[in-house]
């Protein structure tokens, strides 16, 4: 088959011979068997991997594999004739998986075992059972029978391979049961199938690692960013040139199946990410900052709270409208069988998507309020510098570590949230997906309710951040004390809504808190550091929850741990609103009307001393 020109009869081929799935390795071997001898070759047995004494994965080779060692060729005391060359390099293949969850009986009927553990922890199986087919009443006339040998003694909790039928059977049966699922999308997701060098990982703690090594390979480049968007004339470049390499590298990502080039397609997506939400955050910094420039003293605090809260709370409300499309488009197209086709697909929406990003680029140049005859720090070190201004606020250093700790303790919520419905709850895939896309665009109705409250109390970004925290730290703490009980599909959802606003209070007012804390001309440097330290706490809360998929406690333990510092760093940390305005030269209009007043009181005493002296 040749890799350029692949017809679609020999992809369905390919497909249906991958998609095959066995319950013994005699069945996968007399398979392959068939196969070769139908193309005109044979096979032979090659690799084999065992786990715990039982043998799950056989690889299979053409029998031409390879080639004749060397030292046959240059042997000088031959005896008799070589033989034929046999081996001439052929890379036909198969690896077989062996599925020990589905087994039957020699007469193809679903066989069933109960195995669980006793008080030694060691494995015990209590009974098996055949039935006729794999429905409900099947399923219930089983479950039944169990009860009836153990003296209805029901179990505390039971692992199923998410056969729906038996799910339902286990709800009406054991209603007690504690029900939690091992479905092949969940191992695909936690077991160690990726192999880098010696160790295993699994796809998740793969892509957390990806993602960890991209983060901080993109460090140097955004020191260069910063002072470009301060300094520069052609922001809308950057901005045109981060959504550009994000879009090429998600239509390159279909092709790609091996595991290193992962880590190179991760480092370019994680520079686009941080370096367009920059870009957009400083934008909204400048319009801020417009909108409020004819005020001074109250009257600009006053309107650019107004002003700030408005835009950040509906830019956060109108993104999830992006997200819930495309969480709704990739559960489409994965549904196929060539899930590649989908993948593919997939990443072309998803540079379609940057492409839109380029566009807006194209027309919303907004160049720095720096002269045009700024002198330009041409080398690393001074543009280093710059970047490293952030420093000498301690108000915008605050804000960035609440940054860092609600974006971690979201992710966490999120990631082991979404594991836990999908390994431990009995959720169907479709309705994960409308759990994801209730999560997203929930925020169209909650955010843009909150901003009138928000004005009424007077609540400014502080405060309205501790909002987020407290949400936060109760949700995690639900679900930490909760985590043993049977959570039902209400309990889930309305968990979802809540969180959603949380995530977005958080975003929405760590974004402001951090612009209000930024001096004038330097919303770039500090839009830089936002979106590095949120992207990178929101890498450390995915690592954390995608470490223990299984243990879904101890990840809300922790979004609980980061949500509580978030609430004792704005409230201990000297973080204020005010504080961070006044320290970034906003105020200045309110220090001289200040000063002025007890100028003028001065004057008025003065003259008031004059007129007693005069009228005695």
């Amino acid at each position: 088959m040749d890799a350029h020109h692949v017809s679609i009869e020999e992809t369905e081929e390919y497909y249906t011979v991958v998609s095959q799935t066995f319950t013994s390795e005699e069945q996968g071997f007399e398979f392959y068997n068939r196969y070769a001898k139908a193309k005109g070759f044979s096979v032979r047995k090659a690799n084999v991997k065992n786990k715990g004494g039982i043998r799950i994965q056989r690889l299979y080779m053409c029998s031409k594999e390879g080639y004749r060692s060397l030292k046959n060729f240059e042997r000088s005391n031959r005896k008799r004739k070589p033989r034929a060359l046999s081996r001439c390099g052929c890379d036909a293949q198969l690896q077989i998986e062996l599925n020990m969850e589905n087994r039957v009986n020699k007469y193809n009927l679903p066989f069933v075992p109960f195995i669980g553990l006793n008080h030694h922890r060691s494995t015990v199986v209590f009974g098996v059972g055949i039935v006729s087919d794999e429905t409900v009443a099947s399923y219930k006339w089983l479950l039944h029978s169990f009860l009836e040998a153990m003296h209805q003694n029901h179990p505390r909790s039971v692992i199923t391979d998410g056969d729906h039928a038996m799910a339902r059977a286990i709800l009406q049966v054991w209603p007690n049961t504690d029900h939690r699922l091992a479905t092949s999308k969940y191992q695909r997701l936690t077991r160690y199938s990726i192999e880098i060098s010696s160790s295993h990982m699994s796809p998740l703690g793969w892509s957390a690692l990806s993602w960890a090594i991209g983060i901080l390979l993109v460090a140097p480049l955004l020191t260069q960013v910063a002072h470009h968007l301060d300094r520069g004339q052609y922001q809308s470049l950057i901005l045109i040139a981060a959504t550009s390499f994000g879009s090429f590298f998600c239509l390159l990502t279909g092709f790609f199946k091996t595991v290193w080039v992962f880590l190179f397609y991760i480092l370019f997506i994680a520079a686009s990410i941080i370096i367009a939400e920059a870009v957009h955050t400083r934008n909204l910094g400048l319009m801020i900052r417009g909108l409020a420039a004819h005020d001074s003293g109250k009257h600009l605090v006053l309107r650019r709270r107004a002003a700030a809260s408005q835009l950040s709370l509906y830019c956060t409300a109108i993104g999830g409208i992006g997200a819930a499309l495309m969480a709704a488009f990739m559960y489409h197209m994965l549904r196929r069988t060539d899930q590649l086709t989908g993948l593919w697909v997939v990443s072309i929406f998803s540079g379609l998507i940057w492409f839109i990003g380029i566009c807006h680029g194209l027309f919303t140049n907004r160049p720095s309020s720096s002269s045009p005859t700024t002198a330009f720090e041409p080398n690393f070190i001074s543009k280093l510098k710059y970047s490293m201004t952030i420093g000498r606020y301690p108000q915008a250093i605050g804000s960035l570590v609440a940054v860092f700790l609600s974006s971690f303790a979201t992710m966490c919520i999120f990631t082991s949230g979404t594991l836990y419905a999908i390994g431990g709850v009995c959720i169907k895939p479709v309705l994960v997906l409308a759990l994801w896309i209730l999560y997203f665009l929930f925020p169209l109705i909650s955010l843009p309710l909150l901003h009138p409250i928000q004005i009424i109390i007077r609540a400014d970004a502080v405060r309205m951040q501790l909002l987020g925290f407290i949400i936060a730290l109760f949700v995690s703490g639900a679900g930490f004390y909760f985590k043993s009980h049977r959570w039902r599909a209400a309990h889930i959802i309305i968990i979802a809504l809540v969180q959603s606003t949380a995530n977005g209070i958080l975003y929405s007012f760590g974004r402001i808190l951090l612009l209000d804390a930024s001096p004038p001309g330097k919303e770039g440097a500090f839009a830089i550091w936002y979106a590095y330290v949120r992207c990178m706490g929101a890498m450390i809360g995915f690592a954390v929850a995608s470490a223990g998929p299984g243990r879904a406690g101890g990840s809300f333990a922790a979004a609980f741990l980061g949500s509580f510092l978030g609430i004792i760093v704005l409230i201990f940390g000297n973080v204020s609103n005010i504080g961070a305005l006044k320290a970034a030269g906003h105020l200045k209009g309110m220090e001289d009307d200040k000063r002025m007043g007890e100028k003028g009181e001065g004057m008025s005493a003065v003259a008031d001393s004059g007129e007693s002296r005069g009228r005695v």
